[in-house]
């Protein structure tokens, strides 16, 4: 149900039948596509090992049993509302890191979108095993951004990078960024950085 709805949030017990609950939640922190689901593991342990074993595996939250709704109902406003805040912890004023495998997702899709040409969301989707409407939406919560912004920033931060080491011309770097024409890539660039590719290499002679 995870594969295929994507929830915003999960809520597991640690004892279950066929699978534990910190298995549940290794399955989830270990998958580049869902990592980001904030996971309350509930449990009628109340060991300090058990509590532990459960956030090592990545649980965001350990209800010991027996509990009020009023505390599950607390401790979900607040795994979402961190959610929203996208890595930036308003109350505290201090920066959320994110985790490993979220950092791994980032680093794979800038790879994908400057090694591939033609790359557009419904590909890249189509590679990761995503619907695009999932990857939409891990995108959206890992960088506040669409899908088509962030793929358009990657694409014009690598130009840059091209420019700069001079190896090819606007042409052939417009080219190998997926676009048919040399203008289109000029006006996508100028609207990222408020200006042409060659007032740019003008600028960084």
């Amino acid at each position: 149900m995870i594969k295929t709805q994507v929830p915003d949030l999960v809520i597991t017990d640690l004892m279950m039948p066929g699978i534990s609950g910190i298995e549940v939640c290794a399955e989830i922190k270990n998958d580049t596509r869902f990592c980001d689901i904030p996971v309350i593991m509930l449990t009628a342990r109340q060991s300090e090992e058990s509590q532990i074993e459960g956030y090592e595996t990545g649980a965001d939250s350990y209800i010991t049993k027996p509990f009020s709704m009023q505390v599950l109902e607390a401790r979900i406003n607040n795994l979402l509302n961190r959610k929203t805040r996208l890595n930036i912890d308003s109350k505290a004023d201090s920066v959320i890191e994110p985790s490993e495998a979220e950092n791994e997702f980032i680093t794979k899709l800038k790879e994908m979108i400057i090694h591939a040409e033609n790359y557009n969301v419904e590909l890249l989707a189509n590679t990761l095993s995503m619907s695009r409407s999932q990857l939409y939406r891990k995108i959206k919560t890992l960088t506040n951004q669409s899908a088509t912004d962030f793929i358009s920033e990657v694409r014009m931060n690598y130009a840059c990078e091209l420019l700069a080491a001079g190896n090819l011309n606007i042409s052939e770097i417009a080219h190998k960024l997926g676009y048919s024409e040399q203008a289109n890539f000029s006006r996508s660039f100028y609207r990222r950085f408020g200006v042409y590719p060659t007032h740019y290499l003008s600028q960084n002679e």
